[in-house]
């Protein structure tokens, strides 16, 4: 099970770096990688929010799904040490992260 994450930081970036493209491109790559692998992943929930990265305090550790793709590191964090507290907190509970922008897992 998976869970897609969008986020922009401000209504006047709906229209550039929209959520609905966000989530576009990650449904892309999960039908590429169903199509062509036995292990399908479901899309459990998709979470879209309008928040600064800054003053967001999301805890991703409480998503009911294994899998979380986002759009980008800095969709994700741009604190660097609470970004790799967070990642640390998610490996303990076996999730995985997945980046689409700098392709990395």
């Amino acid at each position: 099970m998976a869970t897609i994450f969008c986020r922009v930081s401000s209504n006047s970036q709906l229209n550039g770096y929209s959520l609905n493209i966000q989530e576009n491109s990650l449904h892309d790559i999960i039908n590429k990688h169903n199509e062509t692998n036995k292990h399908k992943i479901k899309i459990k929930n998709v979470i879209k929010t309008v928040q600064s990265v800054y003053k967001s305090n999301y805890d991703f550790t409480k998503l009911n799904t294994s899998y979380i793709y986002i759009s980008s590191v800095d969709r994700y964090s741009r604190k660097y040490n609470e970004g790799v507290k967070m990642m640390n907190k998610l490996l303990k509970n076996k999730k995985i992260v997945y980046f689409l922008k700098e392709n990395i897992f």
